[in-house]
């Protein structure tokens, strides 16, 4: 699933959840309406902990979804080819650690060491001032007892780059778990998340100076 707080904004796309859908259907001798599986899926979520939680959004975007094949009919039409996406990062680039694995995503990419996990993503200007605003309204779930949220709204790293700094500190230990960083680069609007691989955190605000090294991307 693509990030769930695209869920319900219009920006989500489900033709890789209409064709799994599919599959599933074809692989099973007499396949169910769609009604009928979103009422078992509804059912199902109704006996798992926490059903009401955010984790579960995902979820319920499938059940919609299938309420809404079988209210437009769209279980008789099958979906059109999806192109294949362009992966990696479209408007900037950055340096890649040599002792980094990377992986590349549709407008982002994945870098991974034994310590931290980077991921560095785009978006379109709507979803990042959603996801700015996301930082200033009141949390549906506290964070964990023995973590802290930080924000330092105008933070500067070295070489002049501003951003918006969203920090997990680690009270037991005093790490860091996660540092995640609102930046604007010419016209693009980025997104880095740094992540901790040890549960009680790691000094990952030393990957800051990747940030700095975010740049618009040359053009052939």
């Amino acid at each position: 699933m693509q990030d769930q707080d695209l869920l319900g904004c219009g920006e989500a796309d489900p033709t890789l959840l209409e064709e799994a859908l599919r599959k599933q259907a074809d692989a099973n001798s007499g396949a169910l309406p769609p009604q009928t599986v979103a009422d078992l899926l509804a059912q199902w979520t109704k006996s798992l902990a926490r059903q009401n939680s955010p984790w579960a959004a995902p979820i319920w975007f499938v059940e919609g979804f299938l309420r809404g094949c079988e209210f437009m009919g769209l279980e008789e039409e099958p979906p059109a080819p999806r192109p294949k996406p362009v992966l990696g990062l479209h408007h900037v680039s950055l340096d890649v650690p040599k002792e980094m694995k990377t992986k590349l995503y549709n407008g982002g990419i994945e870098l991974k060491n034994r310590e931290a996990q980077i991921i560095v993503c785009e978006w379109d200007d709507g979803s990042y001032r959603v996801r700015l605003e996301q930082l200033q309204m009141p949390r549906l779930e506290a964070p964990a007892p023995h973590l802290r949220e930080e924000i330092e709204p105008h933070f500067t790293i070295g070489g002049g780059t501003s951003c918006v700094k969203y920090v997990l500190r680690n009270l037991n230990s005093g790490k860091t778990a996660m540092c995640t960083y609102f930046l604007e680069v010419a016209s693009a609007k980025i997104e880095v998340s740094i992540f901790a691989r040890k549960s009680d955190g790691a000094d990952i605000e030393k990957y800051e100076y990747l940030i700095g090294t975010i740049r618009p991307k040359e053009t052939a």
